[in-house]
């Protein structure tokens, strides 16, 4: 997407709180993208594509970070990422019928072993 365009829509939204999807409307739209482009794709599994697109996504978001750290970033870029990647999950817990409890869990799991890990003082995070 043009990151003025970008820019622009984002300032209106903040400011007028309009034009914000439901979660609904968000999964109809993601499920006819995934449908849409099988159909057209006829790739040899449910969601080749949108998974493809996932993982240029990360990328993507990456090389903004990576800017980032580099002083030569731009926040609405890493906004724009962020946001990519953020339904790139959704596309995932889709794709391969993950449930958001699913994912809750492990979360939960990573985070009580990264809170041990910070209270053990343990040298490795990952």
């Amino acid at each position: 997407m043009d990151r003025q365009v970008f820019q622009r829509k984002m300032d209106y939204m903040l400011k007028t709180g309009n034009n914000v999807l439901s979660p609904d409307e968000q999964q109809e739209i993601m499920v006819k993208s995934i449908e849409k482009l099988d159909a057209k794709k006829r790739m040899p599994m449910r969601g080749f594509h949108n998974t493809v697109i996932v993982i240029e996504e990360l990328a993507e978001l990456a090389q903004e970070l990576s800017k980032a750290l580099r002083e030569k970033g731009d926040i609405n870029a890493i906004l724009e990422e962020l946001a990519d990647v953020s339904i790139g999950v959704d596309y995932v817990k889709e794709i391969f019928d993950i449930t958001d409890k699913e994912l809750d869990y492990a979360r939960s799991i990573k985070m009580m072993e990264l809170n041990n890990k910070l209270i053990t003082n343990s040298e490795s995070y990952s």
